[in-house]
């Protein structure tokens, strides 16, 4: 009876000092407390130098086409007659040329319309000087015309060096200013308009054609007409200029 008493004393004991010790916790992962946009960044800074299929890393190309596109928006805005790397005629198309010399040959108009009748720049009419005809010259009082150098260079933008100008007869340098004549005339209410009709000859950097000026006939009483004028334009090295040309109007 005391051997049963014992063990079932020492049972108890044992199970109470089980009770008594503390389980250690199981480990948990931390949660990834990142920002979800720090993640995204990540993504795409691992992605930068990501090798394409057609070589070089996905940021060299984007910034080629970047500059493509660049290149190709200046290219399209250069005035007609100053290009720049201007293609020899051997190397242009018919259509190419044609469309050149249609741009060339309204700038053309406007440029010898406006240096011819009028004045292309401001003028002071109140201060003039006279030549031995009696004609006024009204300073011109554009900023950058000064000297006769500045007006021949305003004018070779669109025309060749080698075109007969009258210039010097519409124009003065005296005392280190410009005068204008300024002259005035109506433009000729008949006509109605150019066009391009042929190129008769294409040479390295010559372009020969042949230009036709309808008018509505009205002037003679008869019926309409047109008159086939030479345009020619070179190239100057910097672009295409126009070397032989008539003011239709």
């Amino acid at each position: 009876m005391r051997k049963t008493t014992a063990a079932v004393m020492a049972a108890l004991i044992l199970a109470l000092a089980g009770c008594g010790e503390k389980k250690q916790p199981e480990s948990v992962p931390e949660p990834d407390n990142t920002p979800a946009i720090e993640n995204v960044q990540d993504s795409a800074d691992d992605s930068t130098g990501e090798t394409t299929s057609s070589g070089g890393t996905t940021a060299e190309i984007t910034t080629a086409a970047e500059e493509k596109a660049t290149a190709s928006a200046e290219e399209s805005t250069k005035a007609p007659g100053s290009q720049e790397d201007s293609q020899a005629s051997g190397e242009l198309t018919d259509q190419e040329i044609l469309e050149t010399a249609e741009s060339l040959y309204r700038s053309a108009c406007e440029t010898e319309w406006s240096f011819t009748v009028g004045s292309p720049f401001a003028l002071d009419t109140a201060n003039y000087v006279e030549n031995g005809m009696g004609w006024r010259f009204y300073l011109v009082t554009e900023e950058g015309i000064g000297s006769m150098d500045d007006v021949y260079r305003e004018y070779h933008k669109i025309f060749a060096e080698e075109y007969a100008d009258h210039l010097d007869e519409l124009f003065l340098e005296e005392n280190g200013r410009v005068y204008c004549l300024n002259g005035a005339r109506g433009s000729d209410i008949f006509y109605s308009r150019s066009e391009i009709v042929d190129i008769r000859e294409k040479t390295e950097g010559r372009v020969v054609m042949t230009v036709t000026d309808l008018y509505d006939g009205t002037d003679l009483g008869e019926e309409p007409y047109s008159v086939d004028r030479d345009f020619v334009i070179v190239d100057s090295g910097d672009g295409w200029r126009v070397a032989e040309f008539t003011l239709p109007y």
